[in-house]
């Protein structure tokens, strides 16, 4: 056997046993939400979930369906070789349940499908997803992004507190779960642009909160996402003390409603969401990092 000969059967043994490799490394991953039916219409007595004062008027189904929306962004946290599933559930008092359910399986099931080859099904119902069984479910096989906010989160990883709708008694689970705030907000908007988690090479999953846990950052167990604007506030009252007040309230407006710093706090979040998943970082030194940075830009 000359050269050539052996260069091309140990090539060919290299495709095969990659192209074996390639077919193991698939896996299957699932994505559960909640909420999604919020704002749809067709819900009882015209509820729109967008009470007064809530910004936009758009349903949450089309904050995930949309270009550059819920779903897009989340599509990109997860590694080119899952298969995805997707389970939609929400309570909600419909006009017919059960023609509403079909309804909105048919708009889930044919926009979820369109955004991407990877995705392979996608259901909705109104029936309460049976987290005790997700929890018993491969931690590495599922991300559950709640939206209706029926989750407490603990100062241990993975472990959260499930709130029925039903309102019987809470219970502590161990369960992949992410939550953002409500979508229009633009708090939410930047977790939704960010990564709210990240999958490892060997398949475990590792949230926001979880690191926000793991690097010891203080954060509400009832709404994570607010630790933005908890962060944003510090760091105005320390600006505060290096700025003439006048010239702060200028540039930063006078209180923190602003627009102005809505402006500088969502540069503070996204700051933070990149530096977060960043081996080795403190909260110490992501103040220091972010301070700096915040005085370069508008000081």
């Amino acid at each position: 056997m000359n050269y050539k000969q052996k260069y091309l059967k140990y090539k060919n043994k290299y495709l095969n046993l990659k192209a074996g490799s390639d077919r193991a490394e698939t896996k299957d991953f699932t994505i559960y939400t909640t909420g999604l039916a919020d704002g749809y219409p067709g819900l009882a007595d015209g509820y729109s979930g967008l009470a007064d004062g809530y910004p936009g008027s758009e349903s949450l189904a089309s904050y995930w369906i949309k270009p550059d929306g819920i779903f897009d962004n989340i599509l990109k946290l997860i590694p080119s070789n899952y298969r995805i599933s997707i389970v939609h559930s929400d309570i909600l008092h419909l006009r017919d349940e059960i023609e509403l359910e079909t309804e909105l399986n048919g708009f889930f099931g044919l926009e979820d499908l369109k955004k991407d080859d990877r995705v392979i099904s996608s259901t909705f119902t109104t029936a309460e997803l049976n987290f005790e069984v997700i929890s018993r479910q491969d931690i590495k096989s599922y991300i559950i992004i709640d939206i209706a906010h029926v989750f407490l989160y603990t100062s241990i990883q993975k472990q959260v507190i499930y709130q029925p709708y039903s309102g019987d008694q809470q219970t502590i689970m161990p369960l992949n779960v992410v939550y953002f705030g409500f979508p229009p907000y633009y708090i939410s908007q930047i977790l939704l642009h960010s990564t709210i988690f990240r999958i490892s090479d060997e398949g475990y999953i590792t949230t926001y909160i979880d690191r926000l846990i793991e690097i010891g950052y203080p954060f509400s167990v009832e709404n994570p996402s607010n630790f933005i604007t908890q962060f944003a506030s510090r760091l105005r009252e320390d600006l505060i003390k290096v700025t003439i007040l006048g010239e702060m309230e200028r540039r930063f407006g006078d209180y923190d409603g602003s627009d102005r710093w809505k402006e500088i706090t969502n540069t503070i979040g996204h700051i933070i969401m990149s530096l977060l998943f960043t081996d080795g970082i403190t909260p110490d030194v992501m103040y220091a990092i972010i301070y700096d940075e915040i005085q370069m830009i508008y000081l």
